[in-house]
């Protein structure tokens, strides 16, 4: 059996399961977003399999399913793709419970607003975003600790193992898939909602931090942007008012909020 996988890095967990099963990938697309698709070029390379990053168009797909391409396998793709008539199984794997949190990034919604949504939805490829009949479903639960960061690693932990239990029996699975109802599309969240408040809680901002995790968030100083990949807000008395630098080191710098300050590590901080 042979596929065509279309993802970057944060489920190519899922690549081993299908070589588990026997099957062979004569391809990988990934979205031309760079440092997003190293471990899957990395994983290509190993299997001899081509790697293509333009936006998949029907001839082409249709050139896969006639050299035997069994199924597209979608995960965390960016492109829509379109999916020949005769092609035996098209799935996509996103990253909620199906209908709840369609959308191309789900995981800040999820962490801020319903993290009953955490999870991962096998469905079939349609010509809608997100809307294909659910194939499985896997519930993953959320802890008050956890951030993007540890949402990710636990997506990619559980998506081998949803896969597994698809491939085990794809045909009967296939087959029963059922129709989502009516759900919600959550939107990328726009940059303002990634914007560290000065005038916010420490509860609030941490909150926000773990929303975003390695994504980042964003602050402005010295007449700057800069997106933070790492922060720890913590209560504490200091005598500045909110969004003073009240310490500053070759490493280290740390801002005020309104109850508490935000440590920063510069090497945390990327100019925008």
């Amino acid at each position: 059996m042979k596929l065509v996988y279309f993802g970057n890095d944060a489920l190519a967990s899922t690549v081993d399961a299908f070589l588990d099963y026997g099957w062979s990938i004569a391809a990988f697309y990934v979205s031309p977003i760079e440092g997003v698709q190293k471990e899957i070029e990395t994983r290509a390379k190993q299997l001899s399999a081509p790697v293509y990053s333009e936006k998949p168009q029907l001839s082409g797909m249709q050139k896969h399913v006639e050299a035997g391409t069994n199924m597209f396998f979608a995960a965390e793709y960016l492109h829509k793709i379109p999916v020949p008539y005769d092609l035996q199984y098209a799935v996509n794997l996103h990253t909620s419970l199906l209908p709840i949190g369609r959308g191309a990034c789900p995981l800040p919604n999820i962490l801020e607003k319903n993290t009953k949504a955490a999870g991962l939805t096998l469905h079939k490829l349609t010509k809608i975003f997100d809307q294909g009949d659910i194939v499985l479903q896997q519930k993953i639960n959320v802890c008050p600790s956890d951030s993007l960061n540890t949402l990710t690693v636990k997506l990619s932990v559980a998506a081998p193992q949803i896969l597994r239990r698809f491939l085990g029996d794809s045909e009967d699975l296939y087959n029963k898939a059922w129709p989502q109802s009516q759900g919600e599309v959550w939107p990328v969240p726009p940059a303002h909602t990634r914007i560290l408040d000065w005038d916010l809680t420490v509860d609030r901002l941490n909150r926000r931090i773990k929303a975003f995790g390695h994504f980042g968030t964003i602050i402005k100083m010295d007449d700057k942007y800069w997106r933070v990949v790492f922060a720890e807000a913590i209560t504490g008395q200091h005598h500045g008012r909110p969004g003073d630098l009240i310490f500053r080191s070759n490493d280290l710098i740390a801002v005020a909020c309104l109850d508490g300050f935000v440590c920063i590590p510069c090497k945390a901080l990327v100019s925008i």
